[in-house]
């Protein structure tokens, strides 16, 4: 082999070797990049799966919190006040524990503040005989127009519905209940009106 033609021969092997070397240094850039893009990617899905246990943790104390507390309906029977002639009594109950729990939104009867509307709550308060308005202030005003009759007892359920998120009231609805459907659902909730006192013998 000539002088020039072994020096030929020498550089393309110097090229190809050199080549070689190049490509192997990219495969394993290559490979960085798709082990770091690949770390990224399980940090990410590590994050969003933190932040979904994070709200469901927050949602989880939202509900509990929003629960009513306080004693059932059978620890007020003994000290419960017998209706006054002419007056009838209006119930208030909540039985909802989760959608909307943490929202109490007032209620107004004939524009009068009684009470909340609480998860697993209800309260009653005593009325004259007569024509009666309950209604809420929220984003939605609804209403409820009732007639009460002296010694008459009216079951009146509320219901939150959720506007926002689950965080902003849309409205609150009112439904009357037959007591055959209504004493059975009280007696699982819990008195969040004013304290009841019985009256002197």
């Amino acid at each position: 082999m000539s002088g020039q033609r072994c020096g030929v021969y020498l550089q393309r092997r110097a090229m190809n070797a050199f080549e070689r070397e190049l490509q192997r240094i990219q495969d394993r850039e290559n490979c960085n990049a798709l082990s770091q893009f690949n770390q990224a990617t399980t940090r990410k899905k590590t994050v969003m799966k933190m932040i979904r246990l994070l709200l469901a943790i927050v949602m989880l104390a939202a509900v509990l919190t929003g629960c009513a507390s306080g004693p059932t309906q059978a620890d007020l029977e003994v000290s419960m006040p017998p209706l006054k002639p002419g007056y009838g009594r209006i119930y208030f109950l909540r039985s909802s524990a989760f959608i909307g729990s943490p929202l109490q939104p007032e209620i107004q009867l004939n524009n009068q503040v009684v009470g909340r509307s609480r998860a697993r709550g209800f309260f009653f308060v005593d009325r004259p005989a007569g024509a009666y308005q309950a209604k809420t202030s929220t984003s939605v005003a609804t209403a409820l127009d009732f007639s009460l009759s002296a010694g008459e007892v009216k079951y009146i359920r509320t219901e939150v519905n959720i506007a926002l998120m689950g965080i902003m009231p849309g409205s609150v609805s009112f439904i009357v209940m037959d007591e055959s459907m209504a004493e059975p659902e009280l007696r699982k909730l819990s008195y969040t009106g004013r304290a009841v006192k019985a009256e002197p013998k």
